[in-house]
């Protein structure tokens, strides 16, 4: 399959070309000759060494038959230092130092190179004038090959501020000179905008600023495709309210696109999801951001990310190591997933909540959530600051059962909100790992559902009734109890759902302060089976 031929849109896991927009193998080669092209390029034949360094390559050590493509040496052209050239001699070379060429090659300039690395082509250094930016930036992307194996490569962008779009081609790789160094702006309409009706593959950004205060940053339109490519050590500005990061609807489609160890900013004004991706063709699956960080604004009643399969489901996308901050409409809300991971979601600034930090459901013709898997998910605010929201609501119940591990903190007072409640919950076989810690016990407590809590501490301040929660198969919790600064506290289990070893309650620690703990089991849906794990713990 070529980068042009079409990939099929209601698919998540897509068919990868061999065409990618990667660094080719290194080849060793010193002295080379060449056949010229009349794009500018030569194909490399490593079978007759030039004179000008006869007797220094080994032409066996080099594949002959596999072309590579490089850019001819030009006068009064800057180049920057390492930058690989073919010289008049047809050797392949590497600039000692940063220069402009005169009109002759000067070899004092040059090296003969012993590596041959992919090819690139640099931009002129930036203008800041959004025509003159542009048309350097398609420049240097005209310069490197359009067929062969070697098809695409690298266009480095040099240090500095760029005005300018950047051409959405399959295969190009664009590299910054440091994320903070070379930045590329758009005032005017949206930077990248992938062909409508085609497939835009295998692209890469790498340390580099994005940034617009125009359009959306990234525009997929109602039929734009993005997919199997990558954003790395890059940070992602929209400096307009209306505009968000990346933006897509109809039969839009981002697959397959990760975005790792990048540093995500909304405007303190913005009204807009950072990412607001809503396709009608299940094109929306197998996206991964790991290790970003979330910067919203405290004004923002929309969350951060809304992704949406508008038909069908949004299939195998995950959130992974993402930090959040100024997010008040929530970080993550996706619709109508299936085998979706969410891992070590944190938000730190969670004073001026009014969402939740994950929210999933399904969207209107769209199919229920299947498949879902989340841990670690809260807030790290102050104490009693998410005390009106949830920290994961599930606005659809998932078709199957969906495992929820470390979801919120102390301080929070709902975890989970799910359509009917925590009892409706247990019929979907939800595992919630926390632990129900009640401080003073009065008269009477009752110990919360398996699907809320496995672990109730309770502090024995009074004679205490206790009520259990409905018995299920296959479910377990644990009993903390202890006697407070007084002692001899006593308590009254239930009456029918509580069956002991030998049909006896056990005798328990009544000393003051002694812990003992106790373990309760369902094997048959009716009835607790209760152990002492151990008295007197300390």
């Amino acid at each position: 399959m070529s980068a042009k031929e079409p990939v099929g849109k209601g698919h998540a896991g897509l068919v990868r070309s061999k065409h990618r927009a990667s660094d080719p193998p290194m080849l060793g080669r010193k002295s080379v000759l060449m056949g010229m092209l009349t794009s500018g390029f030569v194909i490399a034949n490593a079978a007759q060494p030039s004179a000008t360094a006869a007797g220094t390559v080994k032409p066996g050590a080099i594949a002959a038959t596999t072309p590579t493509y490089l850019t001819k040496w030009a006068a009064s052209q800057a180049y920057v230092r390492g930058q690989q050239v073919v010289s008049p001699n047809n050797d392949v070379v590497s600039a000692n130092v940063a220069h402009t060429s005169g009109s002759t090659f000067n070899a004092a300039n040059w090296s003969v190179s012993s590596t041959y690395a992919a090819p690139e082509a640099y931009v002129a250094a930036p203008t800041g004038v959004l025509a003159t930016d542009t048309a350097n930036i398609l420049a240097a992307v005209n310069k490197l090959p359009t067929t062969g194996d070697t098809l695409g490569g690298i266009v480095v962008l040099r240090a500095g501020l760029y005005e300018a779009t950047l051409p959405a081609l399959s295969n190009i790789i664009y590299r910054g000179q440091g994320i903070r160094r070379t930045k590329v702006h758009c005032s005017t309409g949206s930077m990248l905008t992938p062909v409508a009706g085609a497939d835009t593959l295998f692209m890469r950004f790498e340390q580099l600023t994005l940034s617009t205060s125009g359009s959306h940053l990234i525009e997929l339109g109602t039929t734009g495709y993005l997919a199997m490519s990558a954003f790395r050590d890059c940070d992602l500005q929209s400096l307009v309210a209306t505009a968000s990061i990346v933006h897509g609807t109809g039969s839009c489609g981002w697959q397959e696109v990760t975005m790792e160890n990048c540093y995500l900013t909304m405007t303190s004004t913005a009204t807009v999801s950072a990412f607001d991706i809503r396709s009608d063709i299940s094109g929306i699956g197998s996206n991964t951001w790991k290790d970003c960080r979330a910067q919203g604004n405290n004004n923002n009643i929309v969350p951060f990310w809304y992704i949406e399969a508008t038909a069908g489901s949004c299939r195998g996308n995950s959130w992974k190591q993402i930090t959040s901050e100024g997010n008040q409409g929530g970080i993550i809300k996706i619709l109508s997933p299936s085998g979706l991971t969410i891992e070590d979601v944190i938000d730190f600034d969670s004073t001026l909540y009014t969402g939740s930090i994950v929210e999933i459901g399904k969207s209107a013709s769209g199919v229920a959530p299947a498949k879902i898997r989340l841990s670690n998910v809260g807030l790290s605010g102050p104490p009693g600051c998410d005390v009106n929201i949830s920290h994961v609501n599930f606005t659809t119940a998932p078709v199957d059962q969906p495992i929820l591990d470390r979801i919120g903190d102390g301080s929070s007072v709902r975890k989970i909100a799910y359509p009917g409640g925590y009892d409706a919950m247990a019929t979907n076989a939800l595992i919630v790992e926390t632990v129900n810690i009640v401080a003073t016990s009065g008269a009477a407590q009752t110990i919360p559902a398996v699907t809320s809590s496995t672990i109730s501490k309770i502090t024995l301040t009074a004679n205490c009734t206790l009520t259990f929660p409905t018995a299920a198969s296959g479910k377990s919790f644990t009993l903390v109890l202890v006697q407070d600064g007084t002692g001899s506290r006593l308590v009254t289990w239930p009456a029918t759902i509580v069956k002991w070893p030998g049909g006896t309650a056990p005798v328990l620690s009544t000393g003051i302060n002694k812990i003992d703990y106790l373990t309760f089991t369902c094997t048959d849906g009716t009835n607790w089976a209760g152990f002492v794990s151990g008295k007197d713990v300390r």
